[in-house]
């Protein structure tokens, strides 16, 4: 049980073994064959978040076994790379809370097993849960149209989503402004919109294919 009142929830998605040190870190746009996807922001931008409060702030990294781990076996799990990203971020250890699930990829688990903690946490008032804006859209129709997760609208005072993109353009646009408004505008992205839109709607209709693999979002301009 915690005593913090605002919690920010890390939504986890996937990791590469970068090719220059051999460490595991989360993905940047077009570092996985799964599409354009950019995981790596939403670390950048929940460190951003906490910063506002620290002193009142638990961050959740919510992750485990992800596709890597099929030909890299004895690659540390998601919310362990999320973890030591985060402290590297400035983060304080002990304001960090490892969230280990298995497979630890699906958008539906995480946010199951988000809602199972704050089950267990009645201080808190804030939860924000932090991915990127491409991935909200799923987001926002899991907790309003899946029964056993709706409940995270209700379980805090306040529940945002939060943008990891807008957060960042919002704390510091010189930074990061012009290369996510490039990002965005690439045929791929475009690509990957369509198809979170298109299973929120799936969703919202009941007819939603639940699924242990990873959406292949990659493009391809032939097809």
């Amino acid at each position: 049980m915690w005593h913090k009142r605002r919690v920010i929830a890390l939504l986890g998605g996937h990791i590469i073994e970068d090719p220059q040190s051999g460490q595991f870190r989360t993905a940047r746009f077009n570092e996985t064959r799964h599409g354009i996807i950019g995981d790596s922001l939403r670390g950048e931008a929940t460190a951003v978040l906490f910063a506002q409060q620290p002193l009142e702030t638990i961050v959740v990294a919510v992750g485990g076994v992800t596709p890597i781990h099929k030909i890299e076996p004895e690659a540390p799990h998601l919310s362990t790379v999320l973890k030591q990203e985060l402290i590297g971020l400035g983060i304080n250890e002990a304001n960090i809370v490892e969230l280990d699930i298995d497979p630890g990829y699906g958008t539906a688990e995480q946010l199951m097993h988000i809602a199972k903690l704050l089950d267990q946490s009645p201080y808190v008032e804030e939860l924000f849960i932090v991915s990127n804006r491409w991935h909200l859209t799923r987001v926002w129709a899991l907790m309003m149209f899946q029964d056993e997760l709706q409940r995270l609208n209700d379980q805090c005072p306040r529940t945002m989503l939060m943008a990891a993109e807008d957060v960042l353009i919002t704390f510091d646009s010189e930074r990061w402004q012009e290369s996510i408004v490039t990002m965005y505008r690439l045929p791929a992205m475009r690509h990957v919109l369509r198809m979170e839109l298109q299973g929120a709607s799936q969703i919202a209709e009941g007819t939603y294919h639940f699924s242990i693999d990873v959406p292949d979002r990659s493009f391809n301009p032939s097809v």
